[in-house]
């Protein structure tokens, strides 16, 4: 008797693939190995909360606003199976880095909502969740300062164009 454990992807030209694992039984008879049963199962894909962002596809890509001699310099991009948007940036004065950070946006399947978190070089991090009215998001923040202070505040972006979006 032999087990044969594998996966199996069926393509056809009008959709998509479609991926199943399967088990196979072998049994040897008269010098012969014959099949005694296949069992198969699909293999279910994990979900992806795309839907749910995709109306934030405007942050992705790279944006830099100046002011005097501060920069502040934002890139975006998916996370695999776009399930998350992560977005690093630098805030500089001069030729040099004053703070960097990493923020991960996603959706929050238990309370229905956008979600995100920040984590800085000096050690901070805070916790924001995102509310669309109109063409506008309000992204409401707690934090923990690096000292251990707590903060909060409210931030409104709208995307201008393709190329750039106001930020209050």
């Amino acid at each position: 008797v032999a087990i044969e454990q594998d996966a199996a992807t069926i393509t056809t030209p009008d959709s998509d693939p479609i991926v199943s694992s399967y088990s196979a039984v072998h049994v040897k008879r008269d010098g012969k190995w014959l099949i005694d049963r296949v069992s198969e199962q699909e293999i279910v894909s994990p979900p992806s909360h795309y839907e749910q962002l995709k109306e934030l596809e405007w942050m992705i890509g790279y944006l830099a606003d100046q002011a005097g001699e501060g920069v502040v310099a934002t890139e975006c991009h998916w996370a695999r199976n776009k399930n998350f948007i992560v977005r690093s940036f630098t805030v500089s004065v001069g030729m040099a880095i004053d703070m960097a950070g990493m923020q991960i946006i996603g959706w929050d399947p238990a309370r229905k909502q956008i979600r995100s978190w920040v984590f800085d070089s000096d050690g901070g991090f805070n916790e924001g969740t995102w509310q669309k009215v109109d063409e506008q998001w309000t992204v409401q923040t707690t934090a923990t300062l690096p000292d251990g202070r707590r903060a909060s505040a409210t931030s409104v972006m709208r995307p201008l164009d393709k190329n750039s979006f106001a930020w209050q």
